[in-house]
């Protein structure tokens, strides 16, 4: 057998391997002797990776429900080998991670999804980033107020940015709504 058939052949079996015991969604773990007991099911030669981002479950309200950082581990595969990803989460307290998440950082959450060819959820992304920052200038940070506070101009600037971006906020929103309608056209029509 050639040398890259061979090396081929010995991902996909390590891809099985892990996916036979990991599965296809994320496995929370609460205690060590949880991801040790999980890790010695996989061969000993498995990569090992931490997850460059925490993940938030997409449906969570995080003004109105209470939420909790889990550790979960995954499947992972790559062009160049398969194996385990530990990660963080951001869940509803008591409930599972589901098998769906997203960035939970709004700037980590548009790098996701231009790598995953995902224009709504790079807009909604970019939406809530804009709208941080609107948050910030609109008087919201403290380091802000305290050097403009001898200065009405600056404050009043600060106020006129921070309408200028949430307007653009509420226009991303628009165009957001664009690509979601183009979307479900398209699936509708793929049927």
């Amino acid at each position: 057998m050639p040398l890259d058939e061979h090396k081929n052949s010995d991902s996909q079996d390590q891809s099985a391997s892990v996916r036979a015991v990991l599965g296809e969604y994320p496995i929370e773990v609460g205690t060590a002797g949880e991801l040790a007991k999980l890790m010695a099911q996989l061969p000993a030669d498995t990569p090992l990776r931490v997850a460059e981002h925490v993940q938030v479950d997409p449906r969570l309200d995080a003004g109105r429900e209470e939420d909790a950082t889990v550790a979960a581990v995954t499947a992972y595969t790559s062009t160049e080998s398969h194996g385990v990803k530990l990660g963080a989460y951001v869940v509803p307290r008591g409930r599972p991670v589901p098998p769906v998440t997203v960035a939970w950082r709004p700037y980590e959450r548009v790098i996701e999804a231009m790598w995953n060819g995902d224009a709504v959820g790079m807009l909604d992304g970019c939406r809530a980033l804009v709208d941080d920052v609107a948050g910030w200038l609109a008087r919201n940070d403290v380091t802000l107020l305290e050097l403009a506070d001898d200065d009405p101009d600056l404050q009043d600037q600060l106020e006129r940015e921070a309408n200028w971006l949430t307007a653009a906020r509420d226009r991303l929103g628009l165009l957001q709504a664009r690509f979601v309608a183009l979307q479900e056209c398209k699936d509708e029509q793929s049927r």
